[in-house]
């Protein structure tokens, strides 16, 4: 699955803790993954489960208390591990493109459109006011906004949800960025407009030759615009897998309950399943499996013990998985 030629971003055992807090110790725990350059990864799971928190500390964007460690983090080729807040700011503003969930809160609401979207390109590029005002208009054209100049003069809440959803996405590949991060990019959109967000990703991935990170807890999305699938548990990575191997039968129970969780047709009649006790508010230090409470062929040895990572490219963290399709 992995190709060390093609990988944008490589990411080895991050750990996000919170030191001196007790409760939430480890969010995110050793985990690991690869970009391609042109390819999506859906990062998937139940809310709570570190998604969010893991784009924060690629970005550099921890909340106060948090720690991160990592053994690799590599974009490009170039260590970015270590790197001083000056050049975070500049990996953020130029390599790493980010699409919030909420574009109304992302966005400034005492600012103009225009002023926003040129600030970050005047600032890395040195191009003058009237450039950077010419390549904001060109993208906000290339997302969809018709009539491009009226609307750089306007402010966020004049504009529709999934206008301002485009206007983040211009925003952030003014840059053309090595890497997308998406995080719900598709909150609170109607089903039209969420399908015509999600292909403009994909059309501009394809322009510009980004790798995409989709955050999202709709597995029908993952498998129509992912490449790759990586579930993800209490901030533990359970199952990584190709798209289509993924679907064609999860290892995991945990990715076996989410997908009988999905409403499918024909199958009204029936009561939706739903998966018995809830996800852990705060991970815990404990040894073994964190979805062995929850889990229906959890044994004492899913409790006592971690369970080691099995498969190639279909890799599962279980003790006792599925068998494969």
């Amino acid at each position: 699955m992995r190709d060390a030629v093609s990988e944008v971003l490589t990411v080895e055992d991050l750990t996000v803790s919170f030191p001196g807090r007790a409760g939430i110790p480890t969010p995110v725990n050793h985990l690991s993954f690869a970009l391609e350059a042109g390819k999506t990864l859906a990062l998937v799971g139940e809310s709570g489960s570190g998604k969010s928190l893991t784009a924060a500390a690629l970005l550099g964007l921890l909340p106060e208390g948090a720690q991160r460690t990592v053994r690799t983090l590599r974009l490009a080729g170039r260590d970015i591990a270590t790197l001083s807040e000056k050049d975070r700011r500049r990996l953020r503003g130029c390599d790493m493109g980010m699409v919030f969930q909420n574009p109304l809160s992302a966005l400034n609401p005492s600012r103009r459109l225009g002023a926003q979207m040129t600030e970050s390109y005047r600032l890395y590029s040195g191009a003058s006011a009237t450039a950077a005002r010419k390549q904001a208009r060109e993208l906000l054209t290339a997302v969809d906004i018709p009539d491009a100049e009226k609307w750089l003069e306007s402010y966020p809440h004049q504009l529709s949800g999934g206008m301002r959803q485009r206007v983040m996405l211009a925003m952030a590949v003014i840059h053309r960025p090595k890497i997308l991060i998406a995080d719900e990019p598709t909150t609170a959109l109607d089903v039209l407009v969420q399908t015509q967000i999600l292909n403009l990703i994909q059309r501009l991935q394809k322009t510009y030759g980004m790798a995409t990170l989709f955050i999202t807890h709709n597995l029908a999305l993952a498998a129509q615009y992912s490449d790759t699938i990586l579930v993800l548990y209490a901030g533990r990575r359970l199952e990584y897998a190709p798209t289509a191997r993924f679907f064609q039968g999860p290892r995991h129970p945990y990715s076996r309950a989410l997908l009988d969780c999905i409403p499918t047709l024909g199958r009204h009649r029936r009561a939706l399943l739903e998966i018995s006790g809830n996800a852990p508010a705060r991970p815990t230090e404990s040894p073994g499996c964190p979805f062995a409470p929850r889990c229906e062929r959890a044994t004492p040895e899913c409790v006592r013990a971690l369970p080691p990572e099995q498969g190639d490219i279909h890799r599962t963290l279980c003790l006792h998985p599925l068998e494969p399709v």
